[in-house]
């Protein structure tokens, strides 16, 4: 499958925002819609990118500065129709080429306790599970999500 990562332009919000409208999606973040995605463009500490297959956006991410050199993965959005074709991968790749060339050391998200699919994605490309408090967590964490992490070197991090 040929991807194509670039990043998000405002003429992409459609589409990007359609994404998110399915259940379960959007029943597990916090925020969505355009406006949402207008605010993340507009801000320097975020970057938006987005996967193309066959000319059609086929997932997205969200990423944002965290404290300690670390990376915010605040989200990462597949088609449905493209789940276990490669493209959720191929997006953490991506973010872990971006953290490596920014010189951060960590990555770290939540997921929805519910997400399985996900969490195992997370889990066989290297995250595990932290224990809070951690001092790599900007965010409020809400009930039924777990933290997770990755060290950008491909070592795994410790849980504690």
């Amino acid at each position: 499958m040929r991807l194509e990562l670039r990043a998000t332009t405002a003429d992409d919000l459609y589409a990007v925002s359609r994404l998110e409208q399915p259940e379960p999606i959007a029943r597990w973040l916090a925020g969505t819609g355009i406006a949402w995605h207008r605010a993340v463009l507009a801000d320097p500490a975020q970057e938006h990118r987005l996967v193309e297959h066959d000319g059609r956006v086929a997932g997205f991410l969200v990423l944002r500065d965290g404290p300690r050199r670390s990376l915010e993965l605040r989200r990462l959005v597949v088609r449905a129709e493209l789940h276990g074709r490669g493209v959720g991968r191929a997006l953490i790749r991506a973010t872990l080429a971006r953290a490596g060339e920014r010189g951060l050391r960590r990555i770290v998200l939540d997921v929805a306790e519910p997400n399985v699919r996900a969490r195992e994605l997370y889990c066989a490309m290297g995250f595990v599970e932290l224990e809070l408090p951690s001092p790599f967590v900007a965010f409020e964490v809400l009930d039924g999500f777990r933290v997770m992490s990755r060290t950008v070197s491909g070592r795994r991090p410790r849980a504690r």
